[in-house]
């Protein structure tokens, strides 16, 4: 039942019910452009950029819970009736002069709270509240982006589900999730991304949504791509995805993935689902009763349309093949059992990318990422120092191609995937390129004399070689999959492959099978220091003969 006016002190055009309150006339401008601020202003980031549970985000829509302060549509339709007079832009001036030292943009300039929060839509038939089933037109909705206006042609330009596949998961900041094409999918299509939960009957809103505009030329079936939170991204669009709403931060408590598009009128079209450390959950009305690691599992997706690891860590992966038709793969790619997880994974693309021998093609560019034709041997380590300043020498042994990239890891090769326990260097090779015979490699020390030495960047984790045995994998990455180059291991000998990673030790490793035997060498001596001392003379078989040979190789303990 409605009072009016709200109480026996308040203006007669108040109104109150037992959930709500409609201020006066005069002044209901002025609390639409405050709370369209807050909306703006608290979206649960810190201070440094990062998504944050201890900063409140407060999300504005149509379909508000008993923590929201008014329909979206409302308040946007008071901003336009009660536009700000000389008082409310007066106050804006003291506020942002005498304390906060910022403004409400809607204040300065009202135009943008439509640009920026979408039209409003109309109230139901009954006039009570507005229809929660279809997309918000408003930033914070799981089905829109920032001023778009229209879904007149949609963003799924005929995709289907199943057409993309969630492959891969990581939680540990920088936030990843790695995806599949299994169909070619269409130029100018959008695709989005949420961790919000799916209720049964809709997309909840106080999480996140991420949106991919798909490439001019589309993206080819079988290529992998992705969302990459980490700036310097080698995942082919991880860096492309433009804001869609609120706040995208998967949690390492576990979350849920759902990949969608738009149909022409406007209904949401699920694409994959993917849950991790939960199951999915019944469907249920009230989505007070979600958290945000709970999600329902959208009904319209076929059962192999998604997949459920409740034993998970933080980052999941397929390390299934990728091979097969379409439904093949979604049956594969939909079985626990073809995934692996890691609790302090940093690099989940290259991960993903040693954890099978038959590794999609990805469209990462030549320049970060590319072999560029290199192939097993075209490298050798000649030198490991593992004394402080730590060093690793390398010769070639083949031309090697200007601005392609080598990397160099002492992550232990379980068999199946790379540790991410410890660190990689990246090294982008001069534009003249190396020529064979050269010795180059890495160098910690200030003042170094090898050539290249300094020129490497760090791409994950912490490079140090330990004085108690290590093992060194030099590698680029060749059409989406790891290609090995050489490898070495001192102080051990190569150990027995197994999809446990928890089995391999610091200074513990298996040997890629990959790699042919002369392109590795095994060095048992319990020195700190390795070079090898044999001819340089010869044809690249003879030398990586001899190279490979513990005979030729000298040892100390000299931390000069």
């Amino acid at each position: 039942m409605c009072t009016i006016p709200a109480n026996s002190e308040a203006a007669n055009d108040t109104e109150r019910d037992s959930v709500s309150f409609l201020p006066p006339e005069n002044s209901r401008g002025d609390i639409a452009r405050a709370i369209l601020y807050m909306d703006l202003r608290y979206d649960g980031v810190d201070c440094g950029g990062e998504a944050s549970q201890n900063v409140i985000d407060l999300i504005v829509t149509d379909c508000p819970d008993s923590r929201q302060m008014g329909y979206l549509s409302q308040l946007l339709e008071w901003h336009t009736a009660d536009p700000p007079d000389e008082r409310e832009k007066r106050r804006n001036n003291e506020v942002c002069e005498y304390w906060q030292g910022n403004r409400n943009p809607f204040v300065d300039f009202p135009h943008l709270a439509r640009a920026y929060f979408g039209s409003p839509k109309s109230l139901t038939g009954d006039g009570m509240g507005y229809d929660c089933t279809t997309p918000m037109l408003s930033t914070p909705s799981p089905t829109k982006s920032p001023g778009e206006q229209t879904v007149d042609q949609g963003t799924c330009l005929e995709m289907q589900q199943g057409d993309v596949a969630i492959v891969g998961i990581q939680s540990t900041d920088p936030d990843m999730i790695v995806l599949l094409a299994l169909a070619d999918l269409p130029a100018g299509g959008g695709l989005y991304i949420t961790d919000n939960a799916w209720t049964g009957f809709e997309l909840k809103s106080n999480e996140g949504v991420k949106k991919l505009t798909i490439p001019s030329d589309g993206i080819s079936s079988g290529t992998m791509f992705g969302y990459d939170a980490h700036s310097g991204s080698l995942l082919y669009l991880g860096n492309s995805w433009t804001f869609g709403g609120g706040s995208f931060a998967l949690s390492v408590s576990g979350d849920n993935v759902i990949v969608y598009c738009l149909n022409g009128d406007g209904s949401t079209q699920f694409l994959y689902a993917a849950i991790y450390q939960s199951d999915w959950s019944a469907e249920n009305p009230d989505a007070s009763v979600f958290s945000s690691n709970e999600s329902a599992l959208p009904s319209t997706l076929p059962e192999n349309c998604a997949v459920s690891l409740p034993e998970s860590k933080r980052n999941v992966w397929y390390h299934g093949r990728f091979f097969g038709s379409k439904n093949e793969m979604l049956n594969d790619i939909s079985n626990q059992e073809n995934w692996m997880n890691d609790g302090e994974l940093s690099d989940l693309f290259t991960q993903l990318l040693s954890s099978s021998p038959s590794s999609p093609p990805t469209k990462a560019p030549i320049e970060p990422g590319s072999c560029s034709g290199m192939q097993n041997g075209d490298i050798a380590i000649i030198g490991i120092k593992s004394l402080d300043p730590d060093m690793i020498e390398l010769l070639a042994l083949s031309d090697l191609p200007g601005e392609a990239a080598i990397f160099i890891t002492d992550n232990a090769w379980t068999g199946f995937a790379l540790k991410s326990n410890e660190g990689v260097k990246k090294l982008n090779i001069p534009p003249d390129g190396i020529p064979s015979g050269t010795i180059f490699g890495y160098d910690t020390s200030t003042e170094t004399f090898l050539y290249l030495g300094e020129s490497w960047v760090g791409e994950s984790g912490r490079l140090a070689l330990s004085a108690s045995g290590d093992n060194i994998m030099v590698y680029c990455i060749n059409g989406g999959s790891i290609n090995f180059l050489y490898a070495a291991i001192y102080q051990n000998n190569w150990s027995i492959g197994t999809s446990d990673p928890t089995a391999f030790s610091t200074s513990e490793s298996a040997l890629p099978n990959s790699l042919p035997a002369n392109t590795a060498i095994s060095l048992v001596m319990t020195n700190k220091n390795y070079w090898y001392h044999g001819s340089y003379e010869g044809s690249k078989a003879e030398l990586l003969v001899s190279i490979a040979d513990q005979n030729n190789w000298s040892a100390d303990d000299d931390s000069s």
